[in-house]
């Protein structure tokens, strides 16, 4: 392969990327407003402008308010008026630029010296199969093609967008506008949602399991760190503000202990539909665990997943990153911490990434190790992208089913009833 045909292949993956979502959630875009969207959106006049900004951000909401989130809501409103399809190109927007940021991320990874050996020949390819399933999933389409759900697949995207910015930055020789990006997209992290209180917690251990041979300047790490842990004073702050809030809407409805005992069971949920999205339900009303016999088998798989998570942590493994991402992305709503609903799909949206990504490098893992270099693997590399098409073509049709379910608000609980 020539340099110009070999410039070219990445700008051609990110396109396939993106027709393959957008073939995916185009059916999104009939879908009317649900639940919270009323209350929230339609019938919030603090959204009837964007200007002043603040106004959007902080006032007239009955729910924790977002400020990043209901700024976009402010602007759709602006351009749209109350018609829901604007608002829904803005949500395949944001899942857009989420994807072609989860693709750069994972070439980028890739190419750095920690893999280089084993998958660089590979990058694109590999890139290209995480970022399309990760996109036409259909556990995604309730932070996508339910426009409330924003808070979730913005706050996911700005999360991509941060890492992406940093592996660049590392590739790139700790190239401080890469950084300076890195540390704006995780400070709008914090401005979006709760749950991006863990970027900086996923970009240390990122760090320190991949990065390696790939030693910054004296101070530019320090001084970068500083910056980014800077962020969480953005996250803090918006709590502080509305610590009322959070109690009068009831978001901390069950003791912590009976929420984190009923949470593995339902992380184990979460990796069953991400490996077969099967019986998805918008409103699942998830029952906390009072016995043993529902809390020990799910209490014992998870802490096998954690322990060697840990391990590969520990003692600097490049295949525990997926795993610690996982485990750190879910932790705000998956751990101690009470929410009033204890188990939503939307939750899943920046934790798949990391299945997906930990099933492709398991399956690229296994062929170099049981296969002879030559004919037969690279045989096998293509049976297997084959079948990651395949994989894609099904996903997206069962994407398509599910947005027709979300596209009026009685198909919505007659999916709840069923």
């Amino acid at each position: 392969m020539n340099s110009s045909t070999s410039r070219l292949v990445p700008w051609l993956a990110a396109l396939l990327v993106v027709g393959c979502t957008v073939v995916a959630y185009l059916s999104s875009l009939d879908g009317e407003f649900l639940m919270d969207d009323h209350c929230e959106i339609v019938e919030n006049p603090a959204l009837d402008s964007p200007w002043p900004p603040w106004q959007a951000m902080f006032v007239g909401h009955e729910l924790p308010a977002r400020p990043l989130p209901y700024l976009t809501f402010a602007i759709d409103h602006a351009l749209w008026g109350k018609q829901p399809f604007g608002y829904h190109v803005t949500n395949l927007a944001i899942h857009l630029v989420a994807a072609l940021a989860l693709f750069c991320l994972a070439r980028t990874t890739f190419l750095l010296p920690r893999l280089r050996e084993a998958c660089g020949s590979q990058a694109d390819a590999m890139a290209t199969i995480i970022a399309a399933v990760w996109a036409t999933h259909p556990l995604q389409t309730q932070a996508v093609t339910y426009i409330y759900q924003r808070l979730e697949s913005l706050t996911g995207m700005l999360c991509l967008v941060s890492l992406a910015a940093f592996a660049g930055g590392v590739m790139r020789g700790w190239n401080a506008r890469w950084l300076a990006g890195c540390v704006l997209a995780s400070a709008a992290a914090m401005f979006s949602k709760e749950n991006g209180s863990v970027l900086p917690l996923l970009i240390a251990t990122y760090d320190w399991l991949l990065c390696a041979g790939r030693p910054p300047r004296t101070g530019v790490r320090l001084r970068f760190y500083a910056a980014l842990c800077a962020t969480w004073l953005v996250l803090g702050i918006q709590l502080v503000a509305q610590s009322k809030l959070y109690h009068l809407t009831g978001a901390f409805a069950e003791s912590p202990l009976a929420y984190a005992l009923t949470q593995p069971k339902v992380i184990l949920h979460y990796l069953r539909l991400a490996v077969w999205p099967s019986r998805l339900c918008f409103d699942r009303h998830w029952p906390i665990s009072s016995t043993w016999i529902e809390i020990v088998p799910g209490l014992v798989y998870i802490s096998m997943l954690v322990a060697t998570v840990l391990y590969g942590v520990a003692r600097r493994r490049a295949w525990a990153w997926p795993g610690i991402a996982f485990l750190l992305a879910l932790a705000p709503t998956s751990s101690i911490l009470p929410l009033a609903a204890v188990a939503e799909e939307y939750r899943m949206y920046l934790p798949l990434a990391a299945v997906v990504a930990a099933a492709v490098l398991g399956i690229h893992a296994a062929i170099r190790r049981w296969s002879p270099a030559g004919p037969t693997r690279t045989t096998l590399f293509r049976a297997a992208a084959g079948l990651a098409a395949a994989w894609v073509v099904v996903l997206i049709l069962m994407t398509q089913a599910r947005n027709r379910v979300y596209a009026t608000p009685g198909g919505v609980w007659m999916d709840v009833l069923e």
